[in-house]
């Protein structure tokens, strides 16, 4: 099983003889960075969007019910400290990807 094995398993999930984790291809690498930039975003666009829908002057009676806001602004809360506390790591990934180190 020896030579013929690491030809055989040589794609997908093959090992980095220098690292000891899989090695991943460029569009991985570029699909993961485009998922990053995008969760950071999100709560730049959850925010205003939160306080448009809860405004009773712009909105009048189709203004956000009580459940909604509730569940919305909890949302938004919970994905902003998630971003808060994976972006050292994101970042790091990113600078792999973009560094090519």
């Amino acid at each position: 099983m020896g030579a013929a094995a690491d030809h055989t398993h040589a794609g997908r999930g093959a090992r980095d003889p220098d690292h000891q984790r899989p090695r991943s291809s460029s569009v991985t690498d570029l699909v993961n960075l485009s998922q990053v930039v995008l969760c950071l975003e999100l709560p730049f666009a959850m925010f205003p969007l939160l306080q448009f829908a809860s405004s009773s002057k712009r909105m009048g009676k189709w203004r956000s019910g009580w459940f909604l806001l509730i569940t919305g602004w909890g949302t938004a809360l919970l994905i902003t400290a998630m971003d808060i506390y994976s972006l050292p790591d994101a970042l790091k990934q990113a600078w792999v990807v973009i560094v090519g180190h």
